[in-house]
């Protein structure tokens, strides 16, 4: 193998800006084979990183999140950034699928119900995904001030949000690509979703580090919307311009690394055209398998779903019906009637003589 293009010191630190729905989980086990899980640190969130105690941040030697290039001046130690990126249309759809089925996604409560193009036609959806990997790397935000200024009680919740919605001001800017365009040069690696076979050789040249056994894509979403219609891949491309241009600033990178790997490498040309059929017809069919128990476990989620909404719905009938006989044993002509009811059950006994003739006469006026 060649000399690596970046060797990993004590003095630096891996940071993988991971953008949503990019491959992102699979890169990210490619990356901790090589450098072993205890200086790793993946937190789930702005606000977590945030109040992260410096010294782990310290001694961290590969962080991965869902940040922004601007967390870079945390740092104590040098910074070698890597990303990937993805189609803007199939990144788009993609993380319209995931904020349908995860539960603990802010947007998840109105995106529940809504088809695809109602999703993509509601503003707050904006700041979700439009131009969502342009602003992830050339917006210039400060986390810890956006914090500061968000309620003590409600920061956790509404930071990530919060942070959207401040890039999201800017995601038609011409400027943000330029700036995103520039960093993504500088970055030591850069790899597409579509072309991930590729992508991983140019990561693991990059380090020098061995090719994985198989390349593969981990965290696979089960629920993409089939059929799209026309106006909803209409919408997207517009929203999605500046990513469509920072996509093809990415693909010339990779393709220009990725030559570079295959003039040290020219084997592996060779070695792609021995691949073993049965090979293949056993790797399809642990796919299959996979996709087969994934598809169990979200029909699963799903009747689990509707069997708790329909608990919710059922508590909630039963609620009002509750508070509607508080509300009638407690008034005043309730009460009334069953001081009435008593009276006449004193005065005149039932089963009696008198009570029959009463009756006979309550049922003629009736």
């Amino acid at each position: 193998m060649a000399s690596a293009r970046y060797t990993i010191t004590e003095n630096d630190v891996l940071y993988y800006l991971h953008i949503h729905k990019t491959a992102g989980t699979s890169f990210t086990q490619i990356i901790i084979d090589n450098l072993g899980l205890e200086r790793v640190y993946q937190p789930t969130s702005a606000y977590e990183f945030l109040t992260t105690p410096p010294e782990v941040v310290a001694k961290t030697r590969f962080l991965v999140g869902h940040l922004y290039h601007d967390i870079t001046p945390v740092f104590t130690r040098n910074p070698l950034i890597i990303t990937t990126l993805r189609d803007p249309i199939e990144r788009t759809i993609s993380q319209y699928a995931q904020i349908h089925r995860a539960a603990n996604h802010y947007a998840h409560e109105w995106v529940k119900n809504q088809s695809l193009l109602e999703y993509l036609k509601d503003p707050r959806s904006l700041s979700i995904y439009a131009n969502l990997q342009t602003r992830h790397i050339g917006a210039e935000l400060n986390v810890a001030k956006m914090a500061a200024e968000l309620d003590p009680a409600v920061r956790e919740q509404q930071l990530e949000p919060h942070m959207l919605q401040y890039t999201n001001e800017r995601r038609n800017d011409p400027r943000l690509l330029e700036t995103a365009q520039q960093r993504l040069e500088s970055y030591a690696f850069v790899g597409l979703t579509e072309q991930y076979d590729e992508s991983v050789e140019v990561l693991c040249d990059t380090f020098g580090w061995a090719l994985p056994d198989y390349p593969k894509v981990m965290n696979v979403g089960g629920n993409r919307p089939t059929d799209i219609p026309q106006e909803a891949l209409d919408i997207i491309y517009e929203n999605t311009r500046l990513d469509a241009d920072l996509y093809e600033t990415g693909k010339r990178i990779l393709q220009a690394r990725y030559q570079e790997s295959v003039n040290q490498h020219p084997e592996r040309a060779r070695k792609a055209s021995t691949i073993n059929v049965n090979n293949l017809d056993q790797a399809a069919k642990r796919i299959a398998q996979q996709q087969s128990m994934l598809d169990n476990v979200q029909a699963y989620n799903a009747a689990l779903e509707k069997q708790l909404a329909d608990y919710d719905a059922e508590t909630k009938r039963l609620t009002v019906e509750l508070n509607r006989l508080y509300q009638i044993e407690n008034s005043f002509g309730w009460r009334f009637i069953l001081r009435v009811s008593s009276l006449r059950r004193k005065l005149i006994p039932e089963g009696s003589p008198i009570e029959n003739a009463y009756q006979k006469i309550r049922n003629r006026f009736a």
